[in-house]
């Protein structure tokens, strides 16, 4: 089971029409330029998390929400907050070395016709110190 407490930034977005491309290109921007530094007291991983929930529709259509932050105990004032609990999911690991690794690897999930995702919360976590990703996909069945 994941049960993680992630406090950040959030921004509701859209995949369609690339949306989303410029949405977390300046989540990312605000995160490194102002968040980060702060968020450092209260970090309890070497990570950094993004969680995409609640989906209004699929990866390709309609509305979710994206944390971009740290792993805390608790919620931290003027940060947004948010628990992710997943019992059923995929991992699929990847190099990483800039954000269009992020983006490759997000296509190679989208390809996977046999992966039956549920939309619940889709975790990526980034170890910029080993230069991987880890993208977490809640799914309907182990």
């Amino acid at each position: 089971m994941i049960n993680k407490h992630i406090i950040g930034l959030k921004i509701t977005t859209t995949n369609e029409n690339n949306q989303a491309q410029e949405d977390l290109t300046q989540l990312r921007k605000s995160f490194y330029d102002q968040a980060n530094a702060e968020l450092q007291t209260f970090k309890k991983e070497p990570y950094t998390y993004v969680v995409y929930t609640n989906y209004q529709g699929d990866f390709q259509q309609g509305n979710y929400d994206c944390y971009l932050g740290v792993a805390s105990e608790s919620p931290f004032t003027g940060f947004e907050s948010f628990n992710i609990k997943l019992e059923k999911y995929q991992i699929f690991d990847f190099p990483y070395y800039n954000p269009q690794d992020t983006l490759e690897a997000r296509k190679t999930i989208w390809a996977d016709q046999s992966l039956k995702r549920a939309y619940l919360a889709d975790l990526e976590i980034y170890d910029f110190e080993h230069n991987r990703l880890q993208i977490i996909i809640s799914t309907i069945e182990d």
